[in-house]
């Protein structure tokens, strides 16, 4: 009977040791789970950071293109043809406000988008009061509305 025991004891720390090996291989097999889930959740937004900020910089593109320009230095050869040469350009006086490519309305109003308003957001879209009489409107030349504002065209 005592042999018995001593078996039937050997038995359960048998059985205690396999389920004691058991739940560590869970445990291991858990944590390596959670270590793949962990990084491929981290390179997953990785991935999604780079396609960001590769659309952002599409965006700020002008038309939804990219410049084959190169960046910073002064454009020559192929990038330098149809363009106004930058001598011949005239600015904006100081203090008044751009409006780029405008276009003359029926009733004698400017639209276009502006830059340089301390009342507008740069590159808004805006529709000036009728302008005063006897102005060109062409690009390069300053404008002035009935209501008094002044307006460089570009």
């Amino acid at each position: 009977a005592k042999q018995a025991r001593q078996e039937l004891a050997a038995q359960k720390k048998a059985e205690l040791e396999a389920k004691k090996e058991e739940a560590k291989r869970k445990r291991e097999s858990l944590v390596a789970s959670q270590k793949e889930k962990a990084q491929a959740f981290a390179a997953k937004q990785q991935k999604s950071k780079k396609e960001a900020d590769s659309k952002g910089l599409i965006s700020r593109a002008a038309g939804g293109t990219v410049s084959l320009d190169s960046l910073g230095e002064k454009p020559s050869g192929f990038f330098l043809f149809g363009k106004k040469s930058e001598a011949n350009e005239k600015k904006a006086p100081a203090g008044v406000p751009t409006i780029n490519k405008f276009k003359k309305n029926p009733d004698g109003s400017i639209t276009g988008f502006i830059m340089g308003s301390t009342s507008f957001r740069e590159g808004e879209r805006v529709t000036t009061s009728k302008l005063a009489s006897n102005q060109k409107v062409e690009s390069g030349s300053v404008v002035k509305t009935v209501s008094g504002s002044r307006y460089f065209l570009k």
